[in-house]
């Protein structure tokens, strides 16, 4: 029988990811991560274009905004943002902290990215040490 106890969702703030948290929620000990490409005059403008996303506003505060949305406290989860290369950042952090398992949508932001070079959970589902679960998104 496999037993998580530290389970890794990867969120890009988007009702896909969205989905994905609601199902990692209830599995076990929660730990958040949002992987911001670029700078961080790029992140202030991503953000500020997202819904929701309020220019200036940094990953850090959107992630406890869009955490609370979701009626989870930061004292539930290990919420962090980190700046690279996102399936390589997702796999680094579920190493380094031995989680069990990682819960991610399978839709992000960039379709044409996606077309053009795979999805970031499809790396991250052929990499991984762990099991991922992906779920799908919703219509």
């Amino acid at each position: 029988m496999l037993i998580v106890d530290n389970i890794l969702h990867p969120s890009d703030f988007t009702d896909n990811s969205a989905a994905a948290l609601r199902y990692a929620r209830g599995l076990s000990q929660l730990h958040v991560i949002n992987v911001v490409e670029g700078s961080a005059s790029a992140l202030t403008m991503e953000l500020g274009s997202m819904p929701g996303g309020a220019v200036g506003e940094t990953a850090d505060q959107r992630m406890l905004r869009v955490l609370d949305h979701h009626g989870i406290t930061s004292d539930e989860v290990v919420a962090v943002s980190v700046q690279g290369d996102p399936h390589s950042e997702i796999l680094h952090y579920a190493e380094r902290h031995a989680l069990g398992m990682i819960v991610m949508g399978t839709h992000g932001r960039r379709k044409l990215a996606q077309i053009l070079m795979g999805s970031v959970a499809e790396r991250v589902v052929r990499r991984s040490t762990c099991p991922v679960l992906t779920a799908p998104e919703e219509h």
